[in-house]
């Protein structure tokens, strides 16, 4: 497995467990997007694509209690 292939794994079992999260919680997206800092429309693209930084993404978790199970890229 490549690592571009174990990366999109990674995270799309991190953005199922974070769609999770937010249900466990009752929070909507805007309620996350106003925790963490960013816009709804933010929130939206990170959990709909591959876009998003790692510093928004471990804001994310740590808002939350998800475990990152994705890896930094540089």
């Amino acid at each position: 497995m490549t690592g571009g292939v174990m990366f999109e794994n990674e995270l799309a079992l991190w953005k199922q467990e974070v769609k999770e999260k937010l249900t466990e919680k009752q929070w909507t997206q805007a309620d996350l997007a106003k925790i963490v800092g960013v816009t709804p429309s933010m929130i939206s693209i990170l959990l709909k694509s591959n876009l998003g930084s790692d510093e928004l993404r471990l804001k994310v978790s740590k808002a939350l209690n998800v475990k990152s199970n994705w890896k930094k890229f540089k």
